[in-house]
């Protein structure tokens, strides 16, 4: 879908659809390639944010956005290995909801950015368990709404040694 947008938008500027899809050709995918479910949705974002994910060859990206996410099953090793959030929705079908939580509990991947700590804030176990956090819409049990600021640097230190850490000091 991505290649036809930019071959559209640069056809519509006299560029050939032939070099549209020469520039922006998808990374040849590994055969042992991790396969992504990028779920988006919710909230406005750039588009090249797909760009970063597609030039990885091993990482094989298949977009899911809301509506859509989780009507169907989603098995970890077959179709995906781990489900990227950049998405906010305020909630999930219960369907989609127990498709999402059997993918977890069955042990596949979960990386949530940006702005997916603000969706499914009514889901307690996925916040809880799964993110271990939420953003706060309005005060609550005595905290503050959360906040945010943007460009703001912050030093992170490893405090206990995990895969995804591995390597880092």
């Amino acid at each position: 879908m991505k290649k036809s947008l930019i071959a559209l938008a640069l056809g519509a500027v006299g560029t050939s659809p032939t070099l549209a899809q020469e520039l922006f050709r998808p990374a040849p995918k590994a055969k042992d390639a991790v396969r992504v479910l990028l779920v988006t949705g919710g909230h406005d974002h750039d588009v090249s944010f797909y760009w970063v994910l597609d030039g990885q060859a091993d990482l094989d990206v298949r977009v899911d956005p809301h509506p859509n996410a989780f009507r169907g099953e989603v098995v970890p090793g077959r179709g995906a290995d781990v489900v990227v959030f950049y998405d906010m929705p305020a909630a999930m079908a219960p369907e989609q909801e127990e498709h999402l939580r059997a993918f977890v509990e069955a042990g596949g991947g979960v990386v949530s950015l940006h702005h997916a700590i603000a969706g499914r804030t009514g889901w307690r176990w996925w916040w809880e368990e799964v993110i271990g956090g939420r953003y706060l819409e309005a005060p609550e049990g005595g905290r503050p709404a959360s906040t945010y600021k943007h460009d703001v640097e912050l030093t992170v230190r490893v405090a206990a040694e995990h895969p995804v850490t591995a390597g880092m000091t």
